[in-house]
């Protein structure tokens, strides 16, 4: 099996999991999500849906962790602390180490910059927890694959939008919004 061909394992199914799912109907997919995913409408490829809970010390099942796949870690750390113990989970249950693993990520690592240009080669420092524990959650890639020889990307999104994702009833309901001059450059990303 080429690498072009290997099973993709989605690592917390949501939305965006569920659009890349949509684009690749005919690629074989393992979705990991609490509750057991469901292959999106067209789907034509082999689906292979887990209900995995990261947070409650579930056993990761061989099956869910091919050999030879492709992950991508879509899902989010817990709402507080420092760390990703769900990553932790993931990694100390995975049964079989990937081809490649993509780390999706937050551009909240580089922390706030007053203003100034963030590129790739801005060193993290996090200055809230929630970018901590993505930060915390690339490191522990970088370590587990670094260790094992297995490429790691690790992608750090900024603001995801989408015509079904935009604040509307929030602003028409008359919640503030910034004004031109409070609103610095940004860079966002379309689901």
């Amino acid at each position: 099996m080429t690498r072009s061909h290997s099973t993709l394992v989605l690592i917390g199914y949501g939305d965006i999991a569920r659009r890349l799912a949509e684009r690749l109907p005919d690629r074989e997919i393992v979705a990991v999500a609490r509750r057991r995913p469901a292959p999106p409408p067209g789907h034509q490829g082999k689906w292979h849906g887990h209900p995995i809970d990261l947070d409650d010390g579930t056993p990761i099942p061989e099956e869910a962790v091919p050999a030879g796949s492709i992950w991508i870690y879509l899902a989010p750390p817990p709402r507080h602390g420092t760390v990703d113990p769900r990553v932790s989970h993931w990694l100390e249950g995975a049964m079989h180490g990937p081809a490649a693993a993509i780390y999706i990520g937050t551009t909240g690592v580089y922390g706030d910059h007053q203003g100034g240009w963030v590129d790739e080669t801005t060193p993290p420092t996090p200055q809230h927890d929630r970018g901590r524990r993505r930060l915390d959650a690339e490191r522990q890639f970088t370590d587990w694959c670094g260790q094992r020889g297995i490429p790691l990307t690790c992608l750090r999104v900024t603001g995801i939008y989408a015509c079904d994702r935009l604040p509307v009833e929030r602003i028409r309901a008359g919640a503030p919004v910034p004004r031109g001059d409070q609103a610095p450059w940004s860079n966002r990303i379309h689901a």
